[in-house]
């Protein structure tokens, strides 16, 4: 979690975070072990939230895969990322992929956008599920 939420740690070393937390959750979601409750912790999905704000777009792919599979999770509550501004993030995410400069990086780019897209209708769709869940208690 420390080497997530802090901006002097080396951005290599932070990718690999992420891709083992992608990993973890994967896990959690293929066997269905439900012991590993720190993958939803809410210092760890703002941490994670706020690396989409990175200018790096390795990075911010890989945090994307990291989210998407944060958000398959039966225990991950979508309103955690509600109140972290995931959707702002994506937002302004897409904005910025629109904008890159040169076209070697527009297609991956473009990659990465559609993968931005499919974070953000996870999002919504569970954000809507908790939303009538929550109505129904």
């Amino acid at each position: 979690m420390h080497i997530l939420g802090s901006n002097s740690v080396d951005v290599g070393l932070q990718k690999k975070a992420v891709f083992l937390l992608t990993d973890l959750a994967d896990f959690q979601l293929n066997s269905g072990n439900s012991g590993l409750t720190f993958v939803s912790e809410r210092f760890l999905l703002k941490s994670v939230t706020d690396m989409l704000s990175e200018f790096d777009l390795d990075l911010q792919e890989k945090v994307l895969l990291a989210i998407r599979s944060l958000l398959k999770l039966p225990s991950t509550d979508a309103r955690d990322f509600e109140s972290c501004g995931l959707d702002s993030v994506l937002c302004r995410l897409g904005v910025q992929l629109e904008e890159l400069p040169s076209e070697e990086q527009k297609e991956y780019a473009g990659e990465v956008d559609a993968l931005r897209r499919e974070v953000l209708m996870l999002f919504e769709q569970k954000l809507k599920l908790g939303t009538a869940a929550a109505a129904v208690s």
